[in-house]
């Protein structure tokens, strides 16, 4: 969970930079049942944001008509 404007280059580090040392929290893009929660300010650096917001709706989607996915 990551909120705040001071947050935002954490975040695009995160989920969109290389797996890295400098950056702990880029191990989380390997993990397959990840869920990252942000408030607009903190996912303001994110590029292509429609697709985050797509790919949220699809999810919930899914989730309301097969029930929530476990991998385990």
């Amino acid at each position: 969970m990551a909120t705040g404007e001071n947050k935002a280059s954490a975040v695009k580090s995160m989920i969109t930079g290389p797996l890295s040392a400098v950056c702990p929290a880029s191990a989380l893009q390997l993990h397959e049942n990840a869920i990252i929660l942000l408030d607009k300010s903190a996912a303001s650096e994110l590029e292509d944001q429609e697709y985050y917001l797509w790919a949220n709706k699809q999810n919930l989607k899914i989730n309301q008509e097969f029930g929530l996915y476990h991998n385990y």
